[in-house]
This record gives C-alpha cells, structure tokens and sequence, in this order.
C-alpha cells in the first residue's frame, strides 16, 4: 500500500513525510493486537480454563475470563460512577469487541493477565482451588 500523499502546503507535506511510516503500521499494529487476543482466548480455552478469573488494570476496570453464552472468553469490565444519587454502572464485552484505543490500551496488561491465570490454578491435581462465593453466580478466587 501507498502511504504517500501530496498536500499544497509545504509545512503539512513535510509533516505528512515524517508521519507516513508510523501511520501506514498502524493497521498491522492493530491486526496483531487483534489475533493475540483471540489466540489468548483459545489457547485459555484450549487449555481448559474454566473459571472466571479478573485482573485489575485501571482505577475502576479489569480484564477478565468468564463465560457468555457458553464460550469463554477474554471481556474488558468498566465500572462507573455517574454522581451519588444513581447506581454504579458496569460495561462487560469481550476484549476483541472494544475500540481500538481500549484495546491498544489493554495490549500491555496481557501478559500480567496470563500470569494472574497461572497464579489462580492448584500446581497439582490434588492442590484444591479456595473460591469465595460472592453471589449464587460469581466464584471469586481468593489467592
């Protein structure tokens, strides 16, 4: 693909110039995040990992394995505050679903999210798993 485009004025050419290589990686900067995360989601799949598990990476969002329709999957969860008079609101879509901004963002919290997987696992099949019940429909691991 061509990155190249004329302008008239000189001043924006130039800067155009200097942009147009960062520019033109920006699709397969995106295109790599993307398959990273559905290669995350099936080899977490792959593998068995069938427990919801979250890791916080921001103030008031996580990034976290769970179920959704049968399938588990790799969600971004935001939490938020409007004012003191409503309840808190929450946003659940699976991280492939997200904007790019989000999930250029979230790019660099995957590798810490496979080692807060690891961290939640029994080293050995007869090492128990300690869950909290947090409600009849969330098991909260408690290492």
């Amino acid at each position: 693909m061509d990155n190249r485009i004329a302008f008239n004025d000189a001043c924006l050419q130039q800067a155009a110039n200097r942009a147009a290589p960062k520019l033109a990686g920006f699709t397969t900067i995106l295109n790599e995040i993307s398959d990273d995360i559905k290669r995350l989601e099936a080899w977490l799949g792959d593998q068995g990992i069938c427990i919801p598990i979250s890791l916080k990476v921001e103030k008031e969002a996580f990034l976290r394995w769970d179920k959704s329709d049968e399938r588990w999957r790799l969600f971004y969860h935001i939490y938020w505050d409007n004012d003191e008079y409503e309840p808190p609101h929450s946003e659940l879509r699976p991280l492939i679903e997200m904007p790019a901004d989000i999930r250029l963002q979230m790019r660099k919290f995957l590798p810490q999210f496979v080692e807060r997987v690891a961290s939640r696992l029994p080293g050995s099949p007869a090492e128990p798993l300690n869950f909290v019940i947090a409600n009849a429909d969330d098991y909260v691991l408690t290492n």
